[in-house]
């Protein structure tokens, strides 16, 4: 499906076209190039966005990347020719070994943006990779002076990158909500108390009259959002919920799936993609109010990562993320309550085994 257009925002769902729209803006840039991502892979989609930043710095623009350190296993060496000509290259939290290992490298930087000469930005959901090239995304182009407070969260990322614990003063300021024009950015940061995107959710499902819809790939709530799910169906509040019928981590597929039956059970109408791996990560409520960006729907991406997410009540997005939900559903089929229920002894033994994992996936 091509990109939907609809004045200065655009939503891709698919991979290839946003990769080619990205490549475009970078080609077509003046003065700055800010890159944020989990993953980027040294692949043929990773190459080519190295190549397109390398000719950009070559030029004398402001490059700056920051790549997450466990989702990008590559080394400083592979950018070395643009860092040559003044690129700046930062991986986030490099994994260390130590007294406390899986501790201190769990909490990982799962934000997804591309920030081009204070007025562009991308954000949503996918990675920079081949891995993720025919899944159904979700990224959103804005082109915006909103790119400025993008912008500046950025570079407040960048300068924490190379430690594996912000101190408390920079984690009070980058767990935070900032508003422009409409629109909120949330911002996360690992933390069992500071967890804005998910109070966000609540907030808005204590809120719906009508409907809600939420498209995941991975989807474990906890009590507090289960919750509100549970007082909003009590109100006959319509609330469906989108995922993959098999996402690309197979344990955590498992543990959800253990779920699902007593969610259906409970009203909730569970749709499953089945053409690929659906990745987008898409929230929208009454059709007045959408959620867009990094984060999951399920432990690790509330309490130990850092993600970065947009909300608003624009129209013209509205339309475009009720086209997303639409077409994913056309490659979809219903949950089957019969077929969970009557699931083998031993996937019910192995879904018990994993649930205390389940902070992990």
């Amino acid at each position: 499906m091509e990109a939907n257009q609809t004045n200065n925002f655009l939503l891709f769902d698919d991979p290839l076209t946003q990769f080619s729209a990205m490549i475009d803006d970078i080609r077509n840039a003046k003065e700055q190039i800010l890159l944020q991502t989990f993953r980027l892979g040294n692949d043929e989609i990773g190459q080519k966005f190295k190549l397109e930043l390398t000719k950009k710095a070559k030029e004398g623009l402001e490059i700056y990347l920051l790549l997450d350190a466990f989702g990008t296993r590559l080394s400083k060496s592979y950018f070395s020719e643009m860092m040559k000509f003044g690129a700046n290259v930062k991986f986030f939290k490099k994994i260390r070994i130590s007294f406390g290992l899986f501790r201190k490298n769990h909490r990982r930087n799962h934000r997804k943006l591309l920030i081009i000469d204070h007025q562009i930005t991308y954000i949503g959901s996918s990675n920079l990779t081949n891995y993720c090239l025919n899944w159904r995304e979700d990224c959103l182009r804005i082109e915006s002076t909103i790119a400025n407070k993008f912008r500046k969260i950025f570079f407040e990322n960048y300068d924490i990158a190379d430690y594996l614990y912000a101190n408390r003063k920079n984690k009070k300021a980058l767990a935070r909500k900032t508003k422009y024009s409409g629109f909120e950015i949330i911002c996360d940061v690992p933390s069992t108390i500071q967890i804005p995107t998910r109070n966000k959710f609540i907030n808005l499902i204590n809120s719906a009259k009508k409907e809600i819809t939420i498209t995941t790939p991975y989807f474990l709530p906890g009590h507090a959002i289960n919750k509100a799910i549970k007082d909003a169906l009590a109100r006959n509040v319509k609330v469906k919920l989108i995922i993959p019928l098999h996402s690309d981590v197979k344990f955590f597929d498992i543990v959800r799936n253990r779920s699902l039956g007593k969610y259906f059970k409970a009203g909730v109408e569970i749709i499953e993609y089945q053409t690929s791996n659906l990745h987008a990560k898409l929230f929208l409520v009454d059709d007045e109010e959408f959620v867009l960006g990094s984060s999951n729907f399920d432990y690790r991406s509330f309490w130990y990562m850092y993600e970065i997410n947009i909300c608003g009540k624009d129209a013209n997005i509205i339309h475009q993320i009720k086209t997303h939900f639409q077409n994913t559903e056309k490659e979809s089929i219903a949950f089957e309550y019969e077929k969970w229920e009557k699931r083998s002894i031993n996937i019910k033994i192995i879904e018990n085994l994993l649930l205390p994992l389940r902070h992990l996936f």
